[in-house]
């Protein structure tokens, strides 16, 4: 038998997002409280660690990514007229009309639409590349209680 050792993380994010290649409810920006879960195989190293990889500095990396990526932002495809600098016209005190640049607070710019399985396989691929080392990852994405996607990597 072929001995298989893992370690998991889980942690939350509030995200925001609209989907535009989906006709239905969610083409409205819509919000949901996520939790997402990592899953990483290796190798236990001679002092009982998996890959070398000590617990705390993992988690601390893991969560500082999703908090900086992804937690209380507004994610759109890049195709959507919404992820463009609004331009917003407002009259001056001196009665000109002005055209002033606007970007949406928190807007985080997507390559495709920010589906649930995309946002598992984008968490994937920065794992693959901060985690070079695992031998095999998987990432879960609950968008709801009872709604999850799964992205799996393995060598």
């Amino acid at each position: 038998m072929k001995e298989r050792t893992s370690i998991q993380l889980t942690h939350n994010m509030e995200v925001a997002h609209r989907l535009t290649k989906t006709p239905g409810k969610c083409q409205q920006i819509h919000g949901h409280s996520m939790l997402v879960e990592l899953q990483m195989w290796g190798s236990i190293d001679d002092n009982g660690i998996m890959e070398g990889m000590e617990f705390g500095d993992v988690k601390q990396v893991f969560r500082h990514f999703l908090d900086t990526s992804f937690d209380h932002h507004l994610l759109l495809n890049q195709d959507d007229p919404f992820a463009k600098v609004l331009q917003i016209p407002f009259r001056t005190t001196a009665g000109e009309t002005v055209t002033r640049e606007l970007e949406l607070p928190g807007l985080a710019v997507c390559t495709e639409d920010p589906t649930t399985e995309n946002l598992a396989k984008w968490i994937g691929g920065w794992a693959i590349s901060t985690f070079d080392m695992v031998k095999r990852l998987e990432v879960v994405v609950h968008e709801t209680r009872v709604n999850m996607a799964s992205w799996e990597w393995s060598l």
